[in-house]
């Protein structure tokens, strides 16, 4: 199957280049009537008759173009910029065309000609605005908002859902440049159709949701909906049923209920000018997301590889109203419901010279979490000078888990250490409040502004578990020593008080500068109360060895000064300042109190210098504090693993943290090529790491401990662009990350380093409406090295490679497949493993508006159910392989809802 798929995509990129050989090419230079070029002006090429758009780009720093296009053609060349009239050329290219300067005049009374034009324009520059026209890429019926996403040039998503413009993280997401799902920037992408888009604006984020002025490089973007989307109800409902196959046989020999395989959602939007109402669901056990989409459509290659087998109920509603020009109110409500089943086994091996061993694992988890989550907001416009926004988080979560386990610890020479058989079953009940106020206030001097923020966060858990295990201990011969019989139940209440405020006063010195001044402050309490009791048959005895009460209180304040200083060469941001922060608690076991006082510098540096409009270098500085959390200042033992005891340290200190970034844009208008580097070194004083202490029988304590100076580094690349000769989206990345920590075994400090390297590269054709291919590979090498002996280090080789293929036959059927094909390579002592993931499918749409489409898909074809993770940490690597959900066939049904 995989040479298959790889001979389908060498026969498309194969066909895009013989097309390629038949181009021509138009070259250029716009100016204004001064001579001065006109950077990023766009530049078109349309077909005629029909106007359709051939090719496209934006001049670079010099105002020059260049488009390839199809030979013997006509055209109509069309280049307009932003408050200049629009030149119009009609051209019939036989062969390369050298078109000279051509000069745009200043629009005085053309702003009607302007917006004509703009029909015709698939990108454009506004200021700091890079606008997308979606009539430049092609999308299909039920295509969601993210499959136009991805067509973007230098626009990635990766399989998390992260979504990066040029290397930059997008932060917000917007509708009609207002909120939509509340905080949620994933939910447009999923809950929307890719044809209700007019226009895509990206631009650099202006400030954060405090009210700040941010000096991260982050984006926003900002969905434009085409006008009959404005009015009215769309949306879309679907309906699938499934089998497994081969189905799995129960004890009495016939088919298990849990063959039977479902999914269904719904996801209803009500946009008027006056307010904005959305309704969703999803019920499935194939192991989707309960996103807020139900069209199918994957980020990657593959669908459905989480681990286990997971039942979804996800139901909710959202509403926008637009009360006035001035006031916005804003209410989320989501239900999460599921219920999810896990095997795994694990292989961990130890290779610290003094404590060498190898242990294997078996477990099975069921889960049950209930989910309740209400988000409201009240955005007002006080008048032309002040903003007040309420924000507020409501949380209510119930359920439990359960496990069985088996571990077996052999000793260097395979000799038997220990045998665990535990079951382990909890339940928990949490609730979370978190209200949050912002104020800004502009004053009559242009720059001169306020803005202030409170924040209260509130919390309490409550949990229950009953822990029983049977240890078998063993001599060095292999011979039984001892058993230990653990029969347990803890009852768990904590309760947690966050109380955080800032506020921020900026001025303005002279045109380019600015200063602020920072005041925060905050304080944190904490209670956490743990009762164990001993299961004797009937009877409940208090264990007071692993019973406390532990009290903390965390307050800290900080004052800073800011200088900005923005001109056309640089940006520049200086801050300094000083924190004080302290720590007191109580331990209900013992008579001394814990009290810790610090005060220590803070400061920032940032300075971008633009070697022109498209390339830019930035450098900066930032130390943070950390405080240690209150599981790892509580003196308190955890024995939930039988093999592995943690115990808190109230004497932590708290970790001091020195970052520094590197980072360089370069950006090609005429090839929308963008590369763009990271250099990134951290440094951490008082570093909280893990002290582990081993007993004979490879019994684990692990205590935090202060571990002096570590080092954190990396540098990444990378590089997007669009291949025109070869009609070919192209993403590559590359990294290489350094990082130090002692590891401190039996009371005995180690050095362990670790540098891996990974790479990444993704093609995709740009004309998608007949075939579609995404190809992905991936390559990942982990490498641990330890100072003292060089024959212990570890090393391994990870790499994938997949394909998405969607064909376009006779308008109203596609055909569909994605194959990933992932490797695991030398792991130390295991063998290799190879997991190939096959999904094909066929589907048609019916009825006029292709509103009714009919799929009938199969899930991991292959049935090769497994789901591999790799970890090196502390001197044990760990390998982890989970069972996925097997092949299965489904038919499903999907209708599109517009009025």
């Amino acid at each position: 199957m995989k040479y298959v798929l790889l001979s389908l995509l060498l026969i498309s990129f194969l066909s895009q280049q013989a097309a390629a050989q038949k181009t021509a090419k138009i070259t250029g230079n716009v100016l204004d009537i001064e001579d001065n070029p006109l950077v990023a002006a766009t530049v078109v090429l349309l077909h005629l008759p029909d106007s359709s758009i051939a090719s496209y780009c934006l001049t670079n720093d010099a105002g020059k173009f260049q488009l390839s296009v199809k030979r013997d053609s006509t055209y109509l060349l069309q280049i307009s910029y932003l408050g200049y009239g629009a030149h119009y050329q009609r051209l019939i290219l036989r062969a390369d065309t050298v078109l000279g300067t051509i000069q745009l005049k200043e629009a005085n009374a053309l702003l009607d000609a302007v917006e004509v034009v703009a029909e015709h324009i698939p990108v454009q520059m506004k200021g700091d605005t890079l606008s997308f026209n979606s009539a430049a890429f092609h999308v299909q019926a039920h295509d969601d908002v993210e499959s136009l996403l991805k067509q973007l040039p230098g626009l990635e998503i990766d399989p998390n859902g992260v979504i990066k413009m040029n290397g930059k993280i997008v932060t917000e997401i917007l509708v009609d440049g207002k909120t939509f799902f509340g905080d949620n920037a994933q939910a447009a992408l999923k809950n929307l159709s890719a044809d209700a888009i007019n226009k895509i604006d990206i631009t650099n984020t202006k400030k954060n949701k405090q009210g700040l002025e941010t000096t991260e490089d982050e984006k926003t973007i900002d969905l434009k909906l085409k006008e009959s989307a404005k009015t009215g109800l769309i949306g879309n409902v679907n309906l699938g049923y499934g089998y497994t196959l081969p189905p799995k046989m129960g004890q009495n020999g016939m088919p298990e209920l849990d063959n039977h395989r479902y999914q269904s959602g719904l996801a209803l939007n009500y946009f008027t000018p006056k307010y904005r109402a959305s309704v969703f669901g999803n019920v499935n056990n194939v192991n989707g997301m309960g996103g807020l989409s139900s069209g199918g459509n994957a980020r990657g290659a593959t669908t459905n590889l989480r681990s286990g087998v997971t039942r979804k109920i996800l139901l909710g509603t959202n509403l926008n109203i637009f009360a006035s020009k001035k006031v916005e109110i804003g209410f989320t409500y989501h239900y999460h419901n599921a219920l999810t089943t896990i095997e795994q086994e694990t292989f961990k091996e130890s290779v610290l010279p003094n404590n060498l061993y190898t242990r294997e694992s078996q477990e099975q988890n069921l889960s049950y979490p209930q989910r309740h989550f209400i988000y409201g907001s009240i955005k007002a416009k006080m008048d032309s000078t002040q903003k007040l926004n309420f924000r507020i988080r409501m949380n209510y979560q119930t359920g439990g888990s359960f496990s069985n386990k088996m571990d077996s610890t052999k000793n260097s020479n395979g000799i038997l250490g220990n045998e665990v058989r535990q079951r382990y079953e909890s339940s928990h009940d949490r609730f979370s409040i978190a209200p949050s106020l912002n104020y800004q206030k502009e004053f009559k001097k242009k720059g001169r502004e306020l803005v202030a923020n409170v924040v209260v966060d509130l919390m309490s858990n409550q949990n229950n578990s009953e822990n029983k295990s049977y240890t078998t201990l063993y001599n060095d011969s292999g011979v039984l020593k001892a058993i230990d019989t653990l029969e347990q139940q803890q009852v768990r209440a904590k309760n947690n008080q966050n109380y955080r405020a800032n506020i921020t006063f900026r001025e303005p010195i002279g045109k380019d500068n600015k200063l602020y001044f920072k005041l925060l402050a905050g304080i944190k309490e904490d209670r956490n109360e743990q009762a164990t009791y001993d299961l004797l048959g009937q009877e409940q005895v208090g264990n007071t060895n692993f019973t406390d009460a532990y009290w903390r209180q965390y307050n800290h304040q900080e004052f800073n000064i800011t200088f900005k200083r923005n001109v056309d060469a640089y940006n520049l941001s200086v801050g300094l300042g000083v924190k004080r922060s302290a720590l007191k608690g109580m331990i209900a076991s013992s008579i001394n109190p814990i009290a810790q006082d610090f005060y220590f510098p803070t400061g920032n540096f940032r300075f971008q210098y633009f070697i022109s409009k498209s390339k830019k270098i930035t450098l900066t500085y930032k130390n943070r504090f950390s405080e240690p959390s209150l599981q790892q200042l509580q003196p308190v033992v955890n024995n939930q693993d039988p093999l592995s005891l943690v115990i808190g340290n109230p004497d932590l200190l708290p970790e001091y943290q020195h970052n520094i970034r590197l980072r360089m844009d370069w950006w090609e208008q005429l090839t929308f090529t963008n590369f763009y580097t990271n250099l990134n070194l951290n440094v951490t004083k008082n570093t909280i790491i893990q002290s582990q202490i081993f007993d004979e029988d490879f019994r684990a304590t692990y205590k935090p401990i202060n571990g002096g100076l570590t080092y954190r580094g990396g540098l990444y690349l990378g590089c997007n662009t669009i291949s025109k000769k070869l009609q070919l989206k192209v993403d590559a990345r590359a990294g290489v990350s350094l990082n130090q920590r002692p590891i401190v075994l039996n009371g005995i400090f180690t050095e362990q380093l670790n540098y891996d390297y990974n790479a990444n590269l993704t093609l995709s054709n740009k004309k998608k409406k007949i075939v579609d291919v995404l190809a992905t590979a991936r390559w990942e090498i982990g490498n641990a090295v330890y100072k003292e002996n060089s024959a212990l280090n570890v090393s391994y080789i990870n790499h994938s490679y997949a394909a998405k293929i969607r064909v376009t036959i006779a308008k109203k059927w596609n055909l569909s497949t994605n194959f990933e094909y992932r490797i695991y390579a030398n792991t130390g002592n295991q063998e290799a493993i190879t997991v190939p993931i096959w999904t094909a499918g066929v589907n048609r749409t019916f009825l006029k508006t292709n509103a009714l489409k009919v799929e009938l898909m199969g899930e991991n074809l292959l049935n090769e159910a497994l789901q591999v993770s790799q970890n090196n940490q502390n001197g044990i690597f760990s390998e982890t392989k989970s069972l996925l959900l097997g092949r299965y066939i489904m038919l499903k049904i999907q209708y599109q809802i517009k009025s």
